[in-house]
């Protein structure tokens, strides 16, 4: 099952410190997901719609899954976030997302279908 939890601002400036999530994040479940993103883009949207559908369906039944969000133009810390993001984590595109299996990030992607968002795990 997908367990959506949105990403406060303390664990953002923590990145933004640190050039990495947490341990309190990545190591939440061993299968984690860490999504950044802004709420005008409709890859996102398309992306939300699926995501939020699979979390109402219990999917995937099999795996659990911590979802973290950030829709980071909605924070008064917007642009230095979007330094980190870009600069650090050098990703200039929206979704992005950050696949991490027992602590240790596996993968990046933008945007995806849910079978991609899934394969990082099932391997």
């Amino acid at each position: 099952m997908l367990h959506s939890k949105p990403i406060d601002e303390a664990h953002a400036r923590q990145a933004i410190a640190a050039g990495e999530f947490a341990d309190d994040i990545v190591h939440s479940s061993r299968n984690v997901a860490v999504v950044l993103t802004q709420g005008w883009c409709p890859e996102w949207m398309a992306m939300h719609r699926w995501l939020d559908g699979m979390i109402k369906r219990g999917e995937p039944g099999t795996l659990d899954i911590d979802l973290y969000q950030l829709i980071y133009d909605r924070v008064p810390y917007f642009r230095e976030f979007l330094r980190f993001k870009e600069g650090t984590l050098g990703n200039y595109e929206v979704p992005y997302v950050r696949y991490y299996v027992d602590g240790r990030l596996v993968r990046e992607s933008n945007y995806c279908s849910p079978a991609e968002f899934l394969t990082p795990f099932t391997v």
